[in-house]
């Protein structure tokens, strides 16, 4: 799966379970539901981003998973949404503001998305 020596990952007595954790910010830690090969697909340390323009943000692996309609900008006069590209690092979208002029906020939202808690 990568250049690193097998015991850097394996627990020698076993193959199983796999004990690695990222250490980067780049790539936070998802939870133990994925598997190594979800994001190493081309059996390489390196990640092949599925969505590169995004790298290293979020929407570098999730801009398919993005919906608009859930992250509203304002409603006034009429109602427009925060772009993938606004949100490609999952930020930015904790403000509702009351009209297009963007000056007063309505709503402030926290923690929405986090890598290990999912909900995307």
């Amino acid at each position: 799966m990568a250049t690193l020596p097998c015991e850097s990952c394996h627990r020698t007595w076993s193959w199983t379970p796999v004990n690695y954790r990222h250490m980067s910010p780049k790539y936070p830690n998802h939870g133990v539901a994925l598997e190594c090969s979800t994001c190493h697909t081309t059996n390489a340390q390196m990640v092949p981003w599925k969505f590169p323009a995004f790298q290293p943000d979020c929407a570098a692996c999730h801009a398919m998973d993005y919906r608009p309609m859930p992250h509203p900008k304002f409603t006034r006069p009429m109602t427009v949404y925060y772009t993938v590209n606004e949100l490609r690092d999952c930020t930015g979208a904790c403000h509702v503001y009351t009209d297009s002029t963007q000056r007063t906020i309505v709503t402030h939202r926290f923690g929405e998305h986090r890598a290990n808690r999912g909900g995307w």
